[in-house]
């Protein structure tokens, strides 16, 4: 993480969950770059794109992102600007989440409509920008990515929270778009109106309920509009946050049984890097049909019995 990020993001990890400060500097990620003269191409390893929850940052979603970077796709991160929680530029200047007051003291329904018809469009408009900056070959490191055939590019989105609104929403809305994934998002505003004419897949955790019980209902809602490959999976043991490192980061500190319980509320029981191997191996799994074309994975539509904590809500597969 940049040095202003990562001080916001351990001072925020201590004052709400009560994990000891100083211990987000104790964790590093190693990566493998690949060399320059290994171009990557849309042909060796298709886009992905993720957004992420409201109020939070693309370095909350590291492990998961490099996993699915490593099984071959290139992903590309967006941090919100004055939506993430901290967005640090490369040349230091800070720009901190701004949401209107009525984010904290509306009503649910007033909520909803600033998320779903203010925000969540803004969101789209990003994943659009971001797909324009890749076909212009402006982005550092995949200048060559769309020279495939002279095609244009495609890329699935996926997100989690509300990141997973956008990208049902970029789905609906951009033919660039090819599938859409989202890991426990509610589904409001403009998207509930919207038909979505590419590949879908539904995350719900079973702590959805501290979204006010909306996912699920929401799902349901938007089921008819999903107009081709489509599956919705419940995960035993989940909660909001088990989508992001936090599970990791408290399962490496032996901070899971933390007396106040507020750990657990936010990531549920099943441990981090089990919720990880879901994630992945679902993800991988709808990426590589999507971006691939390679036959649907064995688990979608009735999952075995490696994975246990997995329902299948609804599927058409």
């Amino acid at each position: 993480m940049p040095p202003s990020t990562l001080s916001f993001v351990d001072t925020q990890f201590a004052t709400t969950y009560g994990i000891p400060t100083g211990s987000v500097y104790r964790f590093f990620l190693q990566n493998c770059t690949a060399p320059s003269s290994f171009p990557v191409t849309a042909k060796r390893a298709p886009l992905v794109i993720f957004s992420h929850g409201a109020a939070a940052s693309l370095y909350l979603y590291q492990t998961i992102l490099s996993a699915i970077a490593s099984s071959g796709f290139t992903v590309i991160a967006i941090d919100h600007t004055y939506d993430a929680a901290i967005v640090e530029f490369p040349d230091g200047t800070v720009a901190f989440n701004n949401y209107p007051p009525a984010l904290t003291n509306g009503t649910l329904a007033e909520q909803d409509d600033i998320f779903g018809n203010l925000i969540v469009p803004v969101r789209r408009a990003d994943v659009t920008s971001v797909l324009d900056a890749v076909e212009r070959g402006s982005i550092p490191g995949l200048e060559s990515f769309i020279e495939v055939n002279g095609t244009n590019v495609s890329a699935a989105v996926i997100g989690h929270s509300l990141g997973g609104t956008t990208a049902i929403l970029a789905g609906a809305t951009d033919e660039r778009v090819v599938g859409a994934m989202t890991m426990d998002g509610v589904l409001v505003g403009e998207v509930l109106n919207k038909t979505v004419d590419v590949p879908v897949l539904l995350f719900e955790s079973e702590g959805s309920v501290t979204l006010n019980n909306e996912v699920g209902p929401s799902f349901n809602a938007s089921w008819a509009n999903f107009q081709t490959w489509k599956e919705w999976i419940y995960v035993n043991g989940t909660a909001h946050l088990s989508y992001t490192d936090l599970g990791v980061v408290v399962d490496l500190l032996g901070l899971r049984d933390q007396p106040s319980g507020i750990i657990a509320q936010a990531t549920g029981t099943i441990t981090g890097i089990r919720i990880l191997e879901i994630v992945w191996r679902w993800s991988v799994g709808f990426l590589g049909k999507t971006l691939k074309g390679q036959e649907t994975a064995p688990f979608f539509g009735d999952p075995s019995e490696e994975f246990p904590e997995v329902t299948t809500v609804r599927s058409n597969l």
